[in-house]
């Protein structure tokens, strides 16, 4: 035996190889490790940031095959970004071998074969299903901190989900003709109708009808009728002449309501047990654009229809039409590619095509056993037209009466824009939904029912009620008010009664087609569904991402928010183990039964007609703030009415510790040039009083009111002679003490908006104290209003009524004395209990007393100008225009640019929250026709 020694003395000689060799290999290891681990680290931390991983694949790959140990991302070595999905590099700590670890479930293109994860497939999806573009979706990733997906991931992507997204909505139209074909079977028995289908006419084309007139009996007949394919049976001729046989066309819905014949029973019971028989169904059709039309201009490239059935109210047929490819724009030929064009006539011929292929040239309606019976639309004739020419059978009409009445209420509009001025925009309602609306439904289903109560509209509205019924209100009652027609009075005018005839006439006469009540809102909800995935604002018709997206929504139409489980299962995809779109499906379905209860039905109409109030009064509050071209006429109006010319003070809010001062004046009479003798002001315990020499003699009522007089060149109060001091150092004396009272002053008087302030602001302007007056003062308020007693305003009346204790007697015997009117003032606010903050909101700033002061100024100026307009508008009216700085030569400058609406806007402008002058009508138009008339007056 050989023996080496070691650390810790003799040991075998092969175990000492045996531990040299595992300390060589930790040795080599940790150097190794350390070594890569320094040269291959990146330049960004590989850890940092958010990944979105399948946490089974996840964990199933971080598995070492070498050693069988398990692996860790702290040796992470790189990483290679695949969309939302990874390929980590990452180091085995135990043999150092390097592995492979993808984050999500991979599958390949079948068309180029390339790698593709589960996840970038379900991103496509989710764009394609949500309406979200791959640039947003990538703004949504990085704010997240998730690696964006390349455009060309996301196309790949878009090529394994695009063949499943197409073959789930196709097997849901599939599924949902089978179930119309079955509901309208049942429908027909339960109504009494044909157990079996009606018979097909006799069509003149002679490449369909090939048999001969024979005398072959019914039994013959009905054998001849059990084909497969409607479109390419013969015509059968037989006892029963062309005319008679098309009265079999009766299509098994609730619309129905004409009676069999004899020939239909008798084929019924031929027909009662043929399952393989074509059965007509009730379609409701519409088509949309993907891009919004402005009423003049319809150019989209794109468009799609969609037909649904009228008992299932799912998509039983569609189609997406697009007459633009973007790589055929590029200059590609239609061979290297998938072209995306698939129709080359007009935009507005799109929805007549649409409807011809998908529902008379659609091999899933053969394949379903069934073919169009009746059409539900709105009142395109291009659309039945086409129908009709391209269709071997007959085939009915009925008209959506939300489109029906909407076009007889624009009718309206135009009669009244052109000729009948006076029609207002409740009368309209009226005639459209509470008419017409009313008449169509009451008698939903009855044809000559609903002719007659379309016809009795007119004899209705002018207040012949013979022919009504008893849901009129009017019929017993004389007195009936009509609420919504002028002057609350039934219709007068003969010329406008002979219009109304007509068009209600032409709407009598489709009765037929009105009386079902159709309607196509479930087509006006997909076009909205489809408008969410494809916005109208993006343009996705380049590619076939208009019609993916269309077939998204007819997949969510059909099948429910859990359609997207249909396309991963198509697409071999992992279904979705959270529970969100059955919580979406839930609530999708009881919104349906909410919103279709008629108390929050009722409901969302008193919202609606709430909200309508509201914005009105509000508009009416705001006048003309939105009017087309008028951009300019507003400038010119708020101009005019600037009084920046004059001289303001600045603006300033009335601050809460605002001090309350009362005042008073005595003048030498009550006109605005008469001067002033008294000043008198009372601020808490403070009060001021003075009294000035006039150079202007009193007037003679007002001497013996106020007691005031000059005699032999003394001022006297009720014979007492005054102290008096002159103008100026009375000025300077009076704004000394309303600067004592506080920072901020508001003065508070009775009648003092009209009488008192224009009065001290004049006498101190005359002065050149108004500047440092205007520094102390913030406001003005009148307590006239607030104090007043029904008819009672004056101070003296309400000081003898209410302030009748002992210590008021010497005021009230002293009242025309300014000194005692602030007191008796002060008295009567307290009495009626008028608080200080009641004081501050009645207040008018000084800027806006100063503005209302110039405006007087300028009509005063302005005035004589307008003189013409005297008879046509009232003088108040003038004055205002004068006020404002309305002119003669404005209104004839806004009248030529503009005509009526440019003097509407020019004179109804709010300023400060009201019309600069007015916003009626009445009196706009008297102007207008003035002002035409002096333009067309002949030369002298």
């Amino acid at each position: 035996m050989h023996a080496v020694r070691g650390k810790c003395g003799f040991v075998k000689k092969s175990k000492a190889e045996r531990c040299g060799k595992v300390s060589r290999v930790q040795f080599l290891r940790h150097s190794a490790s350390r070594h890569e681990v320094v040269a291959k680290q990146p330049d960004h931390d590989l850890r940092k940031g958010r990944r979105i991983v399948d946490l089974k694949t996840l964990a199933t790959n971080m598995w070492c095959d070498n050693c069988n140990d398990s692996l860790s991302l702290r040796h992470l070595q790189s990483e290679e970004s695949r969309g939302l999905a990874s390929i980590f590099t990452v180091r085995c700590h135990r043999c150092l071998a390097l592995a492979q670890v993808i984050s999500d479930k991979p599958t390949r293109s079948p068309k180029s074969g390339r790698l593709v994860f589960s996840v970038n497939c379900k991103a496509a999806f989710a764009c394609i299903d949500t309406g979200v573009a791959h640039d947003q979706l990538n703004k949504f990733l990085s704010a997240v901190n998730v690696p964006p997906i390349p455009r060309n991931t996301m196309k790949v992507a878009e090529g394994i989900v695009s063949p499943a997204i197409i073959q789930t909505a196709h097997n849901s139209c599939q599924e949902a003709i089978e179930e119309e074909r079955e509901l309208t079977l049942k429908a027909s028995r339960s109504e009494g109708e044909l157990s079996a289908l009606p018979e097909e006419r006799a069509v003149d084309n002679p490449a369909l009808n090939t048999s001969n007139a024979s005398d072959s009996p019914t039994e013959q007949i009905s054998e001849e009728w059990a084909v497969d394919d409607p479109a390419f049976n013969s015509s059968i001729a037989s006892d029963c002449p062309t005319e008679e046989i098309s009265e079999e066309w009766v299509v098994d819905d609730p619309f129905n309501s004409s009676h069999a014949s004899d020939c239909r029973t008798e084929q019924a019971e031929v027909n009662q047990d043929k399952p393989d028989d074509v059965v007509p169904i009730t379609c409701k059709y519409d088509f949309g654009w993907n891009k919004r039309g402005n009423g003049h201009a319809y150019d989209s490239h794109s468009g799609h229809g969609s037909a649904i059935g009228n008992y299932t109210n799912k998509v039983v047929a569609y189609d997406a039409m697009s007459k633009y490819c973007a790589l055929c724009a590029r200059g590609h030929s239609a061979q290297d590619h998938e072209c995306a064009i698939n129709y080359g006539g007009s935009s507005k011929g799109m929805e007549p095509f649409t409807a011809v292929k998908i529902l008379l040239k659609n091999e899933q309606f053969s394949q379903g056993r069934v073919r169009l019976g009746t059409l539900v639309g709105d009142a395109d004739s291009s659309t039945m037209a086409a129908l009709s020419r391209e269709s071997a059978f007959p085939i009915r009409k009925f008209l959506d009466l939300n489109h029906g009445l909407k076009a007889f209420s624009r009718a309206l509009w135009v009669l009244k824009k052109s000729t009948f001025k006076w029609l207002t925009a409740e009368a309209i309602k009226n005639l459209t939904s509470r008419c017409l609306g009313y008449a169509l439904a009451q008698n939903r289903g009855d044809v000559e029912a609903t002719r007659r109560a379309i016809m009795n509209i007119p004899e209705h509205v002018y207040g012949n009620h013979t022919s009504c019924g008893d849901w009129c209100k009017a019929k017993d009652n004389p007195n009936y008010v009509f609420k919504d027609f002028p002057s609350k009075q039934p219709l007068r005018d003969p010329a406008f009664k002979a219009t109304l005839i007509k068009m209600l006439q032409d709407m009598a006469d489709n009765a037929e087609q009105l009386a079902p009540g159709g309607s196509i809102q479930q087509n006006e909800s997909f076009n909205h569904m489809v408008a969410t995935r494809a916005p109208k604002s993006r343009h996705y018709c380049g590619t076939n991402s208009n019609y993916l997206r269309v077939s998204a929504t007819v997949s969510y139409k059909n099948l429910g928010a859990e359609h997207s489980e249909a396309v991963f299962k198509s697409a071999n995809l992992s279904p979705t183990v959270n529970a969100f779109r059955v919580s979406v499906q839930r609530r999708r379905e009881w919104k349906a039964r909410y919103q279709s209860r008629l108390d929050v039905k009722s409901r969302r109409l008193h919202l609606k007609t709430k909200n309508l109030w509201a914005e009105a009064d509000a508009a009416r509050k705001d006048g003309p703030s939105y009017e087309s071209g008028m951009s300019g006429v507003m400038e010119r109006a708020v101009a005019s009415s600037d009084c920046s010319s004059d001289w303001l003070p600045p603006p300033c809010d009335i601050s809460p510790d605002c001090a309350v001062v009362y005042v008073d004046i005595e003048t030498t009479g009550f006109l605005a040039t008469d001067q002033i003798v008294q000043v008198a002001a009372k601020c808490g315990d403070r009060q001021f009083s003075v009294f000035m020499m006039p150079t202007v003699s009193f007037h003679a009522i007002a001497s013996a009111k106020t007691g005031f007089k000059v005699f032999r060149g003394e001022l006297m109060y009720r014979e007492e002679v005054l102290t008096t001091t002159p103008p100026l150092n009375a000025a300077e004396q009076f704004i000394t003490f309303l600067a004592e009272c506080g920072p901020q002053v508001l003065l508070v008087g009775h009648n003092i908006i009209r009488f008192d302030a224009p009065r001290i602001v004049q006498w101190l302007e005359d002065l050149s104290c108004l500047k440092d007056f205007c520094e102390v003062v913030c406001g003005f308020t009148d307590t006239k209003p607030l104090i007043k007693q029904g008819k009672v305003g004056g101070q003296e009346e309400l000081a003898k009524t209410y302030l009748v204790g002992p210590e008021w007697e010497v005021h009230r015997q002293g009242a025309h004395n300014a000194s005692s009117d602030v007191i008796l003032l002060e008295g009567l606010v307290r009495h009626f209990k008028v608080g200080v903050n009641t004081l501050k909101t009645s207040a008018v700033s000084s800027r806006e007393f100063f503005m209302n002061r110039a405006m007087l100024k300028r009509r005063r100026f302005l005035l004589p100008q307008l003189a013409e307009l005297k008879g046509k508008v009232s003088d108040l009216m003038i004055g205002r225009m004068a006020a404002h700085g309305v002119t003669i030569s404005d209104l004839q400058r806004e009248f030529d640019k503009n005509g009526v609406p440019g003097l509407t806007i020019f004179l109804g402008m709010h300023i400060n929250g009201k019309p600069r002058v007015t916003a009626s009508k009445k009196i706009v138009n008297a102007i207008a026709e003035h002002i035409s008339g002096k333009e067309n007056l002949p030369p002298l």
